[in-house]
């Protein structure tokens, strides 16, 4: 089954997508299932249940897509998207500046047997991750299409796919969707059927990632819906530069992305 492991939703503020719209977007790209993550809020879980319920009502339960709510959390070393929660982190944590602290994000989803996956590792460039946190992290997302090409740094996934192979860390990949042409542009293809699937077992499953550059101007114009949102003209007016700048992007020789197969996570059982 091929599950796009990373897109936000209209609760995070820089995206416009409704369950419905992922949903659809799903099946278009026809993706097996999708891991629905919004910005250290994993709220409206009701809601994606029933929108569930609806879109695919004359589907067998058992046929269903995978489709699993998690939440993608702000610390001062990076993020984590984080799956399995009973309750949500952001009701029992404090959060100062938007950010959680590291420790304490890990800690408690430990004590609720979550499963912990480091979100684009290498996104900034200056700022990689420490050994500790690679190490104590389920999973390492090894391509995300929005950092192909972020801030001009083609690298980030090329050093996260070392990460993984250097720990021997089970791997995802997802598109990082704000936006609903960006749905499907990563995947993880596990060898599984959705009915089957468990988080629990994840690190047996033989995985493959796919990815596929996101442009960067898609980031540009989410953000520049949330500065609209949240009635910031200064954030408007910076981001719509980033959008023209983010254009010349196009003209970058093909090539110096990774596309197409990424990596191949053989299992645990299987190596």
């Amino acid at each position: 089954m091929k599950i796009d492991f990373h897109v936000h939703s209209a609760i995070s503020l820089d995206s416009y997508m409704q369950f419905k719209t992922i949903l659809e977007r799903m099946d278009i790209r026809k993706l097996n299932g999708v891991v629905i993550v919004d910005h250290n809020n994993m709220s409206e879980i009701e809601t994606l249940n029933s929108v569930i319920e609806t879109h695919y009502k004359d589907v067998d339960p058992k046929r269903r897509p995978l489709i699993i709510r998690g939440a993608e959390y702000s610390t001062e070393y990076g993020h984590l998207i984080v799956l399995g929660l009973r309750t949500p982190l952001e009701a029992i944590l404090m959060c100062e500046e938007r950010r959680y602290q590291c420790a304490s994000v890990i800690e408690a989803a430990r004590l609720q047997d979550a499963f912990i996956i480091l979100a684009h590792p290498y996104r900034i460039k200056g700022k990689p991750p420490s050994d500790e946190l690679l190490q104590k992290v389920d999973a390492i997302e090894v391509y995300n299409a929005r950092s192909a090409y972020l801030r001009n740094h083609f690298q980030a996934n090329a050093l996260a796919v070392q990460a993984a192979k250097k720990y021997g860390k089970p791997i995802v990949a997802g598109s990082d969707a704000h936006l609903p042409m960006e749905v499907g542009n990563a995947y993880l293809e596990i060898d599984c059927l959705p009915e089957a699937f468990s988080l629990k077992q994840f690190a047996a499953y033989q995985t493959r990632a796919y990815g596929y550059p996101t442009h960067p101007m898609y980031e540009c114009i989410s953000q520049m819906y949330k500065a609209i949102c949240q009635k910031k003209p200064g954030a408007l007016l910076k981001n719509t530069a980033k959008l023209l700048y983010s254009l010349f992007l196009a003209l970058n020789p093909s090539g110096r992305a990774l596309e197409g197969l990424i990596m191949t996570y053989r299992g645990k059982d299987s190596e």
